[in-house]
């Protein structure tokens, strides 16, 4: 075998190697973006902060956190992605709907 052969032979199959090591990076990277994206429900002083942030009024730490954990923290049939958004909706929850709202969808004039 001549000396180039064997120079191109050594270099596939250091890029195979390179190749495979690139491989293995992005399954590591893949699998570390998994766990982070993966829900995970609220500790108590995360809905507490989060309320105080916020400014919400109506909700309490414990009343979101014991409603969404008797239904397992699903919205509906779905998995809960994003429990602060949950929460800014659960702050609605006890709010009456507007007079114009109710109106438009009886029919009636309000006046």
């Amino acid at each position: 075998m001549s000396a180039k052969k064997r120079q191109h032979r050594c270099s596939s199959v250091e890029s195979g190697v390179t190749t495979n090591k690139s491989k293995e990076s992005k399954v590591k990277e893949r699998k570390v973006k998994n766990d982070t994206g993966r829900f995970r429900p609220p500790t108590h002083q995360d809905v507490v902060e989060q309320i105080k942030l916020k400014s919400y009024q109506n909700i309490t730490a414990e009343r979101f956190i014991n409603f969404y954990g008797s239904k397992g923290w699903f919205i509906g049939k779905n998995k809960m992605a994003n429990w602060k958004l949950a929460l800014a909706r659960a702050d609605k929850w006890d709010q009456p709907a507007k007079p114009e709202k109710i109106s438009s969808q009886l029919g009636i004039g309000y006046e």
